[in-house]
């Protein structure tokens, strides 16, 4: 059975909601969570693009879900991201282009 290494970006009530349930999960072997707060967005890049990770769950305040998702999609990473996924249809458009 596949097992995946998972980061959380979002170390806020969401962020330990998803923690807890990933800790229990079996096919996830490795989790890191990363506060946006104290790496900055670029400080979340530089740590993607250096990291195993192949699912990055965002759970982040709303503003910050099209530039962190638009990331993950450009580094390749699969993403889950918290309600909504952005604020405006143009964004969510190009976000679903980088996805296909």
């Amino acid at each position: 059975m596949k097992t995946f290494e998972v980061c959380i970006v979002g170390t806020g009530r969401a962020g330990q909601a998803r923690m807890r349930i990933a800790k229990n999960h079996q096919r996830i072997h490795h989790i890191e969570s990363l506060s946006v707060r104290e790496l900055g967005v670029k400080g979340i890049q530089r740590h993607l693009e250096s990291s195993d990770a192949e699912i990055v769950i965002i759970c982040t305040e709303n503003s910050l879900h099209a530039p962190l998702v638009d990331l993950a999609l450009q580094l390749e990473k699969h993403v889950l991201v918290e309600f909504p996924l952005v604020n405006s249809v143009t964004e969510a458009e190009r976000l679903w282009a980088l996805g296909l």
